[in-house]
């Protein structure tokens, strides 16, 4: 199990800027499997994912899957999603960095849409001295990924034990970091289009389409999300043209 005393703030946090408590209660990151066949380096995801975000993953059998069982799915709630977005803010730094930290983090994120979907922001920064803990973080995923496992990183949707899923296929930090601001960005987006799809149509696909089942997630390269046919903006939902 990960080591419950590295529950602090994301690498580069001032230390008066700890996750509070109540922070860490509300957010919850799961990692599915169906079994383990590396456990070690399981082990050394999450715990590069409690260091990263202050959350201690938690270990979850993925729902009626059969294979095949070379899968590993990291899977975060709403709140997750925000320490993610927190701990690479903290790892560009800047006044930027300054801003997330005092504002409340949605807000924040949402000023700066054109800063975390322009790519040339990301190089240079992921190299800097408070990157150590989402190079774990990569590592780990490298890891995995060269024992033939695949990974996805998910967003958690209600009511149901599928997941919106993003298979990663990249070990390039500063790609890896792109990608995964451009969908905190959106998580309530995706959790709020699943719901209105369901209810609107009363059903709602019971498997997914990526190999773990998850329902796909397809990043755009001007960071739009495409989900359940649909696009979503930093600005907005669009159906999808046929």
């Amino acid at each position: 199990m990960p080591d419950t005393n590295m529950l602090e703030a994301p690498a580069g946090a001032p230390h008066n800027n700890p996750i509070s408590l109540l922070e860490r209660k509300m957010s919850q990151i799961d990692l599915g499997i169906v079994y383990k066949p590396h456990p070690q380096e399981l082990h050394e995801l999450s715990n590069a994912l409690t260091e990263f975000t202050g959350s201690t993953p938690v270990e979850e059998k993925l729902f009626s899957f059969a294979g095949p069982n070379e899968v590993v799915q990291i899977i975060l709630d709403a709140a997750s999603w925000m320490n993610i977005l927190k701990g690479l803010a903290l790892i560009l730094g800047g006044k930027f960095a300054a801003s997330f930290v005092s504002e409340l983090g949605k807000q924040a994120a949402i000023t700066s849409i054109d800063f975390w979907k322009d790519k040339k922001n990301y190089p240079n920064a992921i190299k800097g001295e408070n990157s150590a803990a989402f190079f774990k973080f990569i590592e780990a995923i490298k890891s995995l990924r060269e024992k033939n496992q695949t990974i996805t990183i998910a967003v958690k949707l209600p009511g149901t034990p599928r997941n919106a899923g993003l298979i990663l296929k990249t070990d390039n930090s500063s790609e890896l970091a792109w990608q995964l601001a451009c969908i905190a960005l959106k998580t309530e987006q995706i959790q709020q289009l699943y719901l209105e799809i369901e209810k609107s149509e009363n059903r709602m696909q019971k498997t997914g389409n990526n190999p773990d089942m998850s329902i796909e997630l397809e990043l755009m390269d001007n960071g739009d999300v495409k989900f359940l046919g649909q696009t979503l903006s930093s600005e907005s939902t669009t159906q999808e043209k046929k």
